[in-house]
């Protein structure tokens, strides 16, 4: 479902990652997809190890990257949007939260920081935010109210979900 949100990552007192993801940023998806990658402690020490070393995208690279799949005006077929996809993964907005384990992996050593002010008017059509700052040692969830845990302590998935739990009435 089209439920769009971001992956951000802190540490050195700085956003290393900044991922826009168009798909399931709810909760019981990309919020349950990152809840079990960072709740395995050699992801989130991989993670933490890797994030040192990844760069932000130039824009000059970003249109560079859009070009090299033939696209005109930064329009792209969806054979192209497949190519991209699989070439750049950190700047198509299907990797989501999937950005972390890309990271962790090496596969992805370069990403595409979108900094969004997130005024009320950004937090409409951006309606999830999932946060490992290893700054502050905490994984932060944002849907509707922000709720945050200890890395070293997280919440089971039972947990986190029921800390999203709305009334019948609501």
């Amino acid at each position: 479902m089209g439920t769009r949100g971001i992956t951000w990552v802190i540490q050195g007192g700085e956003r290393k990652v900044g991922q826009y993801g168009q798909w399931d940023h709810y909760p019981e998806g990309q919020g349950l997809d990152i809840l079990r990658f960072i709740s395995v402690p050699e992801n989130l020490a991989a993670l933490r190890e890797k994030i040192e070393g990844v760069t932000p995208y130039a824009e000059a690279e970003v249109d560079a990257a859009i070009a090299a799949v033939g696209s005109e005006n930064g329009w792209m077929t969806m054979e192209q949007s497949d190519k991209f996809g699989k070439l750049y993964p950190s700047l198509t907005r299907d990797t989501g939260g999937k950005i972390l384990g890309l990271i962790a992996d090496g596969t992805v050593t370069q990403v595409q920081i979108h900094n969004y002010p997130l005024t009320d008017e950004d937090r409409i059509w951006i309606e999830g935010q999932y946060t490992v700052d290893f700054d502050g040692g905490v994984f932060i969830a944002e849907w509707g109210e922000m709720k945050s845990w200890p890395l070293d302590n997280l919440p089971t998935e039972d947990e986190f979900l029921a800390a999203f739990a709305r009334d019948e009435e609501d």
